[in-house]
């Protein structure tokens, strides 16, 4: 039992001390230094990737910024032609609408004077039938002829004559 013990000992002391030494981890092995000299080489090509990456993004940034203030400058120009085209349409509807107005007025002012010398004739003959007397007054109107009885004087100029 000695013995078994023993050799149990040593495989377990064997197996033990070839898995984790110090003096292994001190220096490493050359394909461990050639792997970290090409993983550096990779992260040394992702870094000046990335910064090259980076000053495509300033240049895009920098053009975008230049279009943004073109279309700008556009904006304000087609701004201010839209509001010159306002104005000008503003002062033209201004100017019908005064004609229209003045025309209207103008119509009115017709419409009354037209009036005022029609009622004249009838008031002066309402104020001569008034202050006339009675029988006087249905002389004045028997004797007055109408443009369709044959003495008007209108009428003789185109009627036949009834000599022939």
């Amino acid at each position: 039992m000695r013995r078994l013990f023993a050799t149990w000992a040593l495989a377990a002391l064997v197996f033990f001390s070839g898995t984790s030494s110090p003096a292994a981890d001190a220096a490493p092995a050359v394909s461990d230094e050639s792997r970290l000299i090409r993983l550096e080489s990779k992260v040394d090509a992702i870094n000046d990737r990335l910064a090259g990456i980076e000053k495509r993004m300033d240049r895009l940034d920098q053009r975008m910024d230049r279009i943004e203030q073109r279309i700008d400058r556009l904006e304000e120009s087609l701004r201010t032609d839209m509001n010159s085209h306002f104005d000008r349409l503003n002062d033209l509807l201004i100017g019908l609408c005064s004609i229209f107005g003045l025309l209207v007025v103008a119509l009115f002012g017709f419409v009354l004077w037209d009036r005022r010398s029609m009622l004249r004739p009838l008031e002066s003959d309402m104020r001569r039938l008034a202050t006339s007397p009675p029988r006087a007054r249905r002389a004045s109107w028997t004797r007055r002829s109408t443009p369709y009885e044959p003495g008007h004087n209108r009428i003789n100029n185109w009627l036949p004559s009834s000599s022939a």
